[in-house]
């Protein structure tokens, strides 16, 4: 049986005797059905000029080492891309290309292994050292050492954050509530609603008008945090002050120690000097009373 002139269903026709039967549409077909080498793509438009491929046809490519096949859109694809180097054994097939780092891992646990991942034109890129997180104009770069995450940028909650841990921060700007076990801060911490069961500490904490300084001077503060410099001190010492332009006291006021004014004391409304007694006078003399001095009972004797 000859060849058929023309495309079968028949891959390998049957025919045997080549010799009586072998005509050059025979050549034709069979070499349309095998892989033809060519030095380049040029060779092979100068070879197939006067023959249009059928649909198909495999030719390979000797100077970028690459098996193409002829689409039906008139265009030649290769099979296999240059430059790209697939390896496989009994646990994982990779994929990259030619002398550039590992490329992906297909394992056999189902997962996908890769060196590197770049996502997003660049909005994700994952090392084996760092994560780089960019939308717009900024980047944030994501590492962790022995114990924890790092984030090299200023992180804004806009809800609600819990954390089960120590909370450790240069500064920390909340708009929900922060609930934490520990808050350690370097920095101011702001926010609407702060919850702590356990301690609070660092620089400034505002909250709304108040400001909270945990090291104001060697002393703990409470101040407006529109004027931080005046309001109530405590230091180490046991000392207490408060300072301002003025400083006013509603109610009673008791001192069970020594009581300094360097400034003027002024009683207005009414008010009263009174030791046990109503003060009955004001004596200032430069000498000091005797038992024969007959001043009323409650009188002050200032001696200078």
């Amino acid at each position: 049986m000859s060849a058929p002139s023309s495309p079968t269903a028949e891959v390998w026709p049957v025919w045997t005797d080549f010799v009586d039967n072998w005509r050059a549409v025979d050549a034709h077909w069979f070499r349309a059905r095998v892989v033809n080498v060519f030095d380049n793509a040029a060779a092979r438009t100068t070879a197939l000029s006067s023959n249009t491929p059928i649909i198909g046809a495999l030719t390979y490519l000797q100077d970028v080492d690459s098996l193409e096949m002829y689409k039906s859109t008139g265009a030649w694809e290769s099979v296999r891309y240059p430059n790209l180097a697939v390896t496989s054994d009994s646990t994982t097939v990779q994929l990259r290309r030619t002398g550039a780092g590992a490329g992906i891992s297909l394992q056999s646990d189902g997962y996908a292994a890769i060196e590197k991942l770049n996502a997003g034109l660049g909005a994700l890129n994952v090392t084996s050292t760092a994560a780089a997180l960019k939308t717009g104009a900024k980047t944030v770069t994501l590492t962790t050492d022995a114990t924890q995450l790092l984030v090299d940028s200023p992180v804004r909650v806009t809800g609600a954050l819990t954390t089960t841990g120590a909370l450790s921060a240069p500064s920390l700007a909340l708009t929900g509530a922060l609930t934490s076990a520990t808050v350690t801060a370097t920095g101011a911490v702001t926010g609407a609603t702060t919850v702590a069961t356990g301690q609070a500490s660092g620089g400034t904490g505002l909250f709304g008008t108040i400001a909270l300084a945990s090291n104001s001077g060697g002393n703990a503060a409470f101040a407006h945090n529109s004027s931080q410099a005046n309001g109530l001190r405590a230091g180490s010492d046991g000392t207490v002050s408060l300072t301002g332009t003025s400083v006013g006291l509603v109610g009673a006021v008791t001192a069970t120690g020594a009581l300094t004014v360097t400034g003027v004391l002024t009683m207005n409304g009414g008010g009263k000097l009174q030791s046990g007694v109503d003060v009955a006078g004001l004596v200032v003399s430069t000498v000091a009373p005797t038992a024969s001095d007959t001043q009323p009972n409650g009188t002050i004797w200032i001696v200078r």
